[in-house]
């Protein structure tokens, strides 16, 4: 089972004073808290440290959080990392910036613990929630895999032992629906070496073999 851990929240500010707030308002709450004096240390801390949501700001020296952003979702895309952009600046093209760089949320200092802890409990839901995608797109994968797989197997075992010469034969009458898929039905004709006509009618589907039939005519004796 994998290592269950307190959220980890990564504080990417280049003020330090700014980075000690934050740290200082999510203390009360049970976190693991890092920090990055910039999109580069972001970066660093993403493979270190693995957290579950980034507090982003935007204008930083080396690598603005824009730049860091873009990297985060393009190599996190399998883990989903949260990012939440943290800034002073309200207007609607830093927000617009934030969306583009693939931003999860905007937050505009200054903040209170209550509203700060709200978003990340909402962005760890998020994620929380993609997780469960993955693994249900997952498992279907592996079903739709396995699916095909035996549907290949049956196409090649009904077309090894089914032709429709005998079929035609006076006496049988059938009616069949397209083979696309293959469904588990099959009607069988074949004559012996000796001239008997031995038909098998199959019903495959269900689990394992319980509902099929078979039907057998004897050859005609010759006494009449």
């Amino acid at each position: 089972m994998p290592e269950q851990h307190s959220p980890r929240i990564l504080i990417v500010d280049d003020a330090a004073s700014s980075r000690q707030l934050v740290k200082a308002q999510l203390r009360a709450f049970d976190y693991e808290l890092f920090e990055a004096a910039d999109g580069m240390e972001a970066l660093e801390h993403l493979h270190q440290d693995h957290p579950d949501v980034v507090l982003m700001d935007i204008h930083m020296p080396k690598m603005d959080g824009y730049q860091a952003t873009r990297i985060i979702k393009k190599n996190s895309a399998k883990n989903y990392v949260s990012v939440i952009f943290v800034t002073a600046q309200e207007d609607e093209e830093a927000i617009a910036q934030c969306a583009e760089a693939g931003g999860d949320d905007f937050l505009i200092k200054p903040l209170t613990p209550t509203i700060l802890d709200a978003r990340i409990r909402a962005a760890l839901q998020r994620r929380q929630l993609y997780r469960t995608l993955q693994v249900q797109h997952q498992e279907l994968e592996k079903h739709r895999f396995q699916e095909e797989r035996e549907q290949e197997i049956a196409r090649d075992i009904f077309a090894r032992i089914v032709h429709l010469g005998c079929l035609d034969e006076v006496g049988i009458k059938y009616l069949v629906s397209s083979l696309m898929v293959f469904n588990g039905d099959m009607l069988l004709a074949e004559r012996t070496p000796y001239g008997a006509l031995r038909v098998m009618l199959g019903d495959f589907t269900g689990h394992g073999l319980t509902a099929a039939i078979g039907l057998y005519r004897p050859p005609r004796s010759s006494m009449g």
